[in-house]
Parts: structure tokens; sequence; C-alpha cells
């Protein structure tokens, strides 16, 4: 994994003018949908994942022996 964040991009640049329609981390709701994430391979690695989080995450904790 980078150490860079490539979101620092568009802090720099429009998004919009390369033809991207959205951006999720930008444009995404995270009141309105539920996001699930697997990075590093766990369900339950909030302490291992860095950058794949919602910005209004609500905090739902994964039991993995539940997960069939």
């Amino acid at each position: 994994m980078s150490r860079w964040d490539s979101r620092l991009l568009w802090k720099y640049y429009d998004y919009r003018d390369f033809g991207i329609t959205g951006e999720p981390y930008f444009d995404v709701d995270f009141d309105k949908v539920f996001y699930l994430t697997d990075t590093g391979r766990r369900w339950d690695g909030d302490s291992f994942n860095i950058r794949d989080k919602s910005i209004n995450r609500k905090d739902l904790k994964a039991d993995a022996r539940h997960v069939k």
C-alpha cells in the first residue's frame, strides 16, 4: 500500500474536467448508503484499514463467526 493518498490529487484538479461523473469519497451520501469493505481480506479489520472508510460511517462491528 502506498503512503500517498490519491484523493489529494483532487485538491488541485476538478475530476469533472476529466469526464469523471463522480468520486465515491466526495459524492456518496454515506448517511443513505451502507458501505461494506473487505479491505485487508477481513470484515473486522477497522484497526488495519487505513483509507477505505466512509466519512459518516456507522460503527457496526462484524463478527467473522457469523459470515457464511
